[in-house]
């Protein structure tokens, strides 16, 4: 089974949607691919980033700590769903 697991670095959640470019966390951050999911309790999570490595993502994060969003992380998708890293990590692997 061959996933494309995706790395993106979570900015945020919101209970509503947001403008981006207005909202102080993404405006240094408008650079980047701003992507968002809605979990199932209809939170929409914000990411930046589109990357194949976790060190790729992890590099990212750091810039944006830099910018003052230190609550920030990595997280995986597949097929635009989070998975637990450890299991994103087993795919990359394979």
């Amino acid at each position: 089974m061959n996933k494309k697991v995706t790395f993106k670095v979570q900015v945020g959640a919101y209970k509503k949607p947001i403008v981006a470019e207005n909202t102080a966390v993404f405006k240094d951050l408008t650079n980047y691919e701003i992507s968002n999911i809605k979990t199932e309790s209809g939170l929409l999570i914000y990411m930046i980033g589109n990357y194949a490595t976790k060190e790729a993502a992890d590099k990212l994060r750091q810039e944006v700590i830099a910018v003052g969003a230190a609550d920030c992380f990595v997280v995986a998708l597949v097929d635009g769903k989070r998975i637990p890293m450890i299991e994103a990590l087993q795919f990359v692997k394979q």
